[in-house]
């Protein structure tokens, strides 16, 4: 697997596509607007994801081996690939995972890249889940403290 990294923020991403889609932020191409929570996103699939996954509860994607329901493809998908034993490896140490987005924050352990920055301090984190328990633990009991 090659990594590009982008020229903005030094990030290194997995492949072109993904690059790309990052650099939107950069310009702030974020036309896609949620009318329910004022969230934005670069393109109307990723804003119909979160309306489905966040708002509307609906999942329209059914695994064909189980029967469950999910509100992305790519979860889907992700879901189906844990029944076929199907799994993507680690291009460092070769550990194979079943979830992409788990192998991309495992390969952020390798590269040492944090890309999550709080910003209420100087602490920077693997995941976007990482940095919201730092948040809701830390920096919420010390506006409990004040």
């Amino acid at each position: 697997m090659c990594y590009v990294q982008c020229r903005v923020c030094g990030r290194n991403l997995s492949c072109h596509g993904e690059l790309n889609r990052h650099l939107q932020l950069h310009r702030r191409e974020l036309a896609f607007h949620c009318r329910t929570c004022d969230m934005r996103f670069s393109r109307r699939s990723l804003l119909n994801n979160h309306t489905r996954s966040r708002h509307t509860g609906e999942r329209p994607f059914v695994c064909d081996i189980c029967g469950n329901r999910f509100s992305s493809r790519q979860v889907m998908v992700e879901h189906r690939n844990r029944h076929s034993g199907e799994l993507s490896f680690c291009p460092f140490c070769g550990k194979g995972f079943s979830q992409s987005a788990n192998l991309r924050v495992h390969i952020l352990h390798h590269i040492r890249e944090r890309p999550y920055p709080c910003n209420l301090c100087s602490m920077a984190f693997y995941s976007t889940s990482a940095l919201r328990r730092h948040c809701a633990g830390v920096h919420q009991e010390e506006r409990n403290d004040t």
